[in-house]
């Protein structure tokens, strides 16, 4: 780009060519730095209302809260049981439950229905097969299966292959058997020998030495003393399998011989526990998917695997005297893992004395003991009384007040800052002047500061139970702030709790559907989401066209809603909140639904009004919907004018460089003439 200096008289003297253009561009700019400025103004204000709907929302779900009875009127359970004592019982209440004291003794504690596996003429409970002595190891019908690799004794090193087998009848010295290896590692000192299991089979190993035997070591290799079920095991003189070395494979499949099933199993089938079905297919099923299935299934039970006694056993997850019932439907699955009614150990109920008389209960959580009071049986002591009391809780709900109040101010406050203005400084919010935003932040206030409908009490609205501006002259009463006079308020709950509760949430709301309608209603039933008093008209054009048109009581513009039903059916979307089912034959006409709202809450009236601002058809969706739409037009304009201004510029840098490039030719013929006009003067 030319950069050389202009010295045509009438031009800038003294300026480049791109300083010219530049103050002659930033002139065409001026209008471009307006719109960009008018862009970023809007972006503010988005953000300040996108601002103010998030503070309003956390505002609208504390107010919720307080609106909850279970908030306000919070109960306590204390129990006279010191800490350093164990628990015998535990206990929680509810809003409805009575405040005083009463004594439990838990006698016995529920127990839960049981079925394991249990032995049948002739057979074993466990329901894998034991050892095979006389195998390899790999194929010797071990639960797990020991792999190749080394092990230690007392800190002897021994070597499995595939060849080594447990006990061959003789395990001389020198034989490749378990026996024979651990005994000639140790010079003798650890010997090895059956133990038997649950059944008297020879399936577990005894190692005997006339000192503590240590087992394992960090630099094992082979999994045998897990296989054996020996690892972990204390050092003692005498050490004994914790488990079954024989027993089923829970990851093999059920048909194939790696199972190990001492009951062969049918290839396919089902079963039933408590009358809920259940298949399987030994082709493609291993015990531990048989397991998950039980246990993901609606038979109510829990089905485990017990690898230390080769056992299935199924505890019901109820507890009480309910029997397990069993039944196999299709082949022989229940019969194989040898379940039946006859293995059961029926659960007992749970035992107790509530202030002296004996109950008792199928569960441990007891709920029907004390009106409003969960108990909680933890351990028996037939001995022991425990003295529970039930209590206001007055801290949660003071607690829960108070985070209202934090919010409500922090809300308020971004509110001023963001609509303020200082006549001093000139400075204004973003949203100063904005009289939605004013309007918001004055109903707030009068909301807040105003009573509840419906109120006989002495206890009418906030500032009764101690939330308030303050006490009028004070520095707080001089602000527009909320403050909570804890004081007040707990003496509030512990004096009227109910009442307190209703001054937040209390509403009461009278439905009906007034008789002679002639359109296709049949009746309504609910209450509207919207508390107002007034009177829906639903006209029906008898094809299953719905028009509801709604009149407040005390005046304002009505509302009219639209939607469909068909004979006999339902509509639940017309008027939210309200249930309208259909006559069994549509007809045109109208019917009338009034809704009388004879009581609601200070903290009902904050809800409703801050559910109408924040919802996703409120005034804050559609400001920030109809701002951001306007952003994407001046995006639009931005860039259409910047491509103008920029052809702008290339065509003022080409007619300078052309301008350049003359005046540079016009300079050199006035210089050459400069020089004939002096040669022709020197020559004269």
């Amino acid at each position: 780009m030319a950069s050389s200096t202009l010295a045509i008289p009438g031009l800038i003297s003294g300026l480049s060519t791109q300083d010219i253009v530049q103050k002659l561009m930033d002139i065409e700019r001026q209008p471009l730095l307006s719109m960009q400025n008018d862009k970023d103004k809007e972006q503010k204000r988005i953000d300040a209302l996108r601002e103010i709907n998030s503070r309003l929302s956390a505002l609208l779900t504390k107010i919720q809260t307080l609106n909850l009875r279970s908030t306000i009127d919070t109960k306590t359970v204390t129990s006279d049981t010191p800490p350093s004592l164990p628990t015998l019982v535990t206990a929680s209440a509810d809003s409805t439950a009575a405040l005083g004291s009463f004594t439990v003794r838990v006698l016995a504690l529920a127990t839960a229905t049981t079925v394991g596996s249990a032995s049948g003429p002739g057979s074993p409970s466990a329901i894998g097969n034991a050892v095979q002595p006389n195998q390899p190891l790999a194929s010797a019908g071990f639960a797990v299966t020991p792999t190749i690799g080394t092990f230690s004794v007392n800190g002897a090193t021994i070597t499995i292959d595939s060849n080594t087998v447990l006990s061959d009848g003789t395990d001389l010295d020198g034989a490749n058997t378990i026996f024979a290896k651990i005994r000639q590692a140790t010079g003798g000192q650890v010997t090895v020998s059956w133990g038997l299991d649950a059944d008297g089979r020879q399936n577990k190993l005894v190692l005997t030495s006339a000192s503590p035997i240590q087992l394992g070591s960090g630099s094992d290799t082979s999994n045998f003393l897990t296989a054996a079920g020996l690892a972990g095991l204390p050092p003692a003189t005498t050490v004994t399998s914790s488990r079954n070395l024989g027993g089923v494979n829970t990851s093999a499949l059920l048909s194939s011989s790696a199972a190990n099933l001492n009951v062969p199993l049918s290839a396919t089938g089902s079963f039933k526990i408590n009358g809920v079905e259940i298949a399987y297919d030994a082709t493609k099923d291993t015990l531990s998917s048989v397991v998950s299935r039980i246990n993901s299934s609606a038979a109510n039970v829990t089905a485990s695997y017990d690898s230390l006694s080769d056992r299935l056993i199924l505890t019901s997850r109820s507890t009480g005297s309910t029997l397990i019932s069993l039944e196999d439907v299709s082949g022989n699955f229940l019969a194989a893992m040898k379940l039946s009614p006859a293995n059961e150990t029926v659960g007992s109920n749970a035992s107790y004395l509530l202030n002296g008389v004996q109950r008792y209960s199928a569960s441990n959580t007891v709920t029907d003991a004390v009106a409003g009071v969960t108990l909680n049986l933890k351990k028996a002591d037939p001995l022991t009384d425990v003295t529970l009391t039930v209590s206001q809780d007055t801290s949660s709900t003071v607690t829960a007040v108070q985070d209202f109040v934090d919010q409500y101010n922090n809300a308020m406050d971004y509110i001023r800052s963001q609509t303020a203005y200082d006549p001093t400084s000139k400075n204004a919010g973003v949203l100063a002047g904005d009289s939605t935003i004013q309007t918001i932040e004055n109903t707030l206030a009068i909301l807040a500061g105003g009573f509840g409908d419906g109120f006989s009490s002495t206890i009418r609205s906030l500032s009764d139970i101690g939330i308030s501006t303050g006490a009028i002259g004070s520095a707080v009463g001089s602000t527009d702030k909320l403050v909570l006079d804890k004081e007040k308020l707990t003496a509030a709950l512990q004096d009227n709790p109910s009442a307190v509760a209703d001054i937040f949430g209390g509403l009461v709301e009278n439905v009906a559907l007034t008789a002679g309608g002639t359109g296709s209603v049949a009746s309504v039933s609910g209450t509207p989401t919207a508390h107002v008093s007034g009177s829906y008209t639903v006209v029906s054009d008898g094809a299953g066209n719905l028009t509801a048109t709604f009149t407040p009581s005390g005046g304002g513009a009505t509302t009219t809603t639209t939607g469909t039903i068909t004979a006999g059916g339902i509509n639940t979307t017309l008027i939210p909140g309200i249930t309208i089912t259909a006559k069994s034959a549509l007809v045109a006409g109208t019917d009338t639904i009034t809704v009388d709202v004879t009581t609601k809450g200070v903290g009902v009236k904050v809800a409703d009004y801050l559910k109408s601002l924040t919802s996703s058809t409120g005034v804050f969706a559609s400001r920030i919907e109809s701002a951001t739409d306007a952003i994407k037009d001046m995006d639009e304009s931005i860039r259409s004018l910047q491509e103008r201004l920029d052809e702008k510029q290339n065509a003022l840098y080409a007619k300078f460089n052309s301008l350049e490039v003359a005046l540079a030719r016009l300079q050199d013929q006035s210089a050459s003439l400069m020089a004939q006009l002096a040669g022709l003067n020197s020559g004269a």
